[in-house]
């Protein structure tokens, strides 16, 4: 175990930060998390509650436990006061939009109105129009004047079916560079609401079936890609009107290549300047983590190569129980994930450790690589803040950052920032309904880090008293 000058387990500084409700809420609903009966049935709970009890009444009692836990609110305007609370203890808020994969199969035209709406429609604020996306952009400049991020998934910009043809086509890392190449010459000719000449189109389209060779249905995954590159381009042209940076969602392991090949484009096209505007997340309970970041790293940083900046954000994984099931049954009956939490943990250390060499490589406090390390357990911060002084990688330089879940790790959270490290709280917002599979998915993952979740519900307890 690593040792830190900084007490994880005072619970004065949750105590000064929490009223006896707010205590009382996170530990209740911890508590709920660590029952298996609740947890693996938690959609199916939700819903019954929602069906017995009425919208109304279903809404106050999860805005009283689960959503008023983990969600920064249901407008921008409650947003706005989850965030002025989170600044006011040091630390920075980090939108994000939850969008989850819807759970049913949807139609070629189900899945085409889903995505225009999810980048058309207005907001229920009389003031606030356009793609969720581009507002949470707006947002996240707004509530923060110094590096602000924001989380974003693909997901809700694009179909799950074209990343994973995208993944099918270009998985192995010698296709991924050049289909990655490829992909951002595409994102720089697909101008948003912009006319489109003949010359331009007949570039684009050569550029799509040099993304979709040999595909049967590669007329329809061509307009669903070409559709995918303007939408993806409308947001991250926000972003870096409004110096943003995006840290870009891992996800499924079956599609995770075809979201490497964005985030391999979009950094080359948006990472070129004096900014790190775009994050890759890492994850690493998966046994091909470390391989693939290593890969990303010389690609995008050698200057032989790309030689633009790289952005990482390094987790350990939130989608274990799909990758154990549906995930296993994809890969052939073999799970991508290690066998066991200490392989995870000791997986996460190493591509800390590699990553802080990497910053160092980069150029230090000045370095052209950026890290944020998204975790809720002490001991990886505590192994990071060791590394980050033999190296001299300094807290305000903005090299390394850390990031926790909103609702979550504040006894983590709250004292690495008072001690003057550049830490963010992920805050997702929408109504009950819409962070609703959000929801769901924290309690399954607060049931999988037994250890942090345990750590956590002794300080609160000690708070309490």
């Amino acid at each position: 175990d690593a040792k830190s000058d900084i007490n994880f387990l005072d619970y004065r500084a949750v105590q000064a930060s929490k009223t006896r409700a707010e205590l009382i809420r996170a530990l209740a609903v911890l508590h709920l998390c660590s029952i298996d009966l609740f947890v693996s049935r938690a959609l199916l709970w939700m819903r019954l509650g929602r069906r017995l009890l009425g919208q109304r009444c279903f809404d106050a009692l999860m805005r009283r436990s689960f959503f008023g836990q983990f969600v920064g609110g249901a407008t921008e305007a409650e947003l706005r006061q989850t965030a002025e609370a989170q600044r006011r203890q040091g630390l920075r808020p980090m939108i994000a939009v939850p969008m989850e994969e819807p759970m049913r199969k949807l139609s070629d035209e189900e899945l085409t109105r889903l995505y225009e709406e999810n980048t058309a429609k207005q907001s229920q604020d009389h003031d606030h129009t356009g793609p969720p996306q581009v507002r949470a952009v707006k947002l996240s400049a707004q509530l923060n004047s110094n590096r602000p991020k924001m989380q974003l998934k693909l997901t809700s910009l694009m179909p799950t079916s074209l990343l994973q043809k995208l993944a099918t086509l270009h998985g192995d890392l010698a296709a991924a560079d050049a289909a990655s190449e490829v992909l951002s010459q595409l994102l720089q000719l697909a101008v948003p609401d912009t006319p489109c000449s003949t010359k331009s189109r007949q570039q684009q389209q050569d550029l799509l079936r040099r993304l979709l060779p040999a595909a049967s249905d590669a007329g329809r995954l061509s307009d669903q890609l070409l559709a995918a590159v303007v939408r993806t381009r409308r947001v991250f042209d926000a972003a870096k009107r409004h110096s943003v940076q995006i840290l870009i969602d891992a996800e499924y392991s079956h599609i995770n290549p075809g979201i490497s090949l964005f985030y391999l484009a979009l950094a080359t096209v948006y990472n070129a300047e004096d900014y790190c505007m775009v994050f890759n997340t890492y994850q690493c309970y998966l046994r091909d983590t470390i391989d693939t970041y290593n890969w990303h790293m010389d690609l995008l940083l050698s200057t032989s190569r790309r030689g633009v900046r790289a952005g990482a954000k390094i987790v350990r994984g939130a989608y274990l129980h799909w990758e154990n099931g549906q995930g296993a049954e994809i890969n052939g009956g073999r799970s991508r994930v290690w066998s066991s939490l200490e392989e995870t943990n000791c997986s996460y250390n190493r591509a800390v450790s590699i990553a802080l060499d990497r910053i160092v490589t980069e150029g230090g406090n000045s370095s052209r690589h950026e890290v944020i390390l998204a975790t809720q357990n002490s001991n990886s911060i505590s192994l990071c803040l060791d590394g980050m002084r033999r190296r001299c990688i300094s807290p305000e330089s903005g090299a390394v950052s850390f990031g926790q879940l909103y609702g979550m790790a504040d006894y983590i959270s709250v004292p690495l920032a008072q001690s003057g490290f550049q830490v963010y709280k992920s805050i997702p917002y929408g109504s009950v309904d819409e962070t609703l599979l959000y929801l769901v998915r924290r309690a399954n993952e607060n049931k999988l880090i037994f250890d942090g979740v345990r750590e956590e519900k002794s300080v609160l307890r000690a708070a309490l008293r």
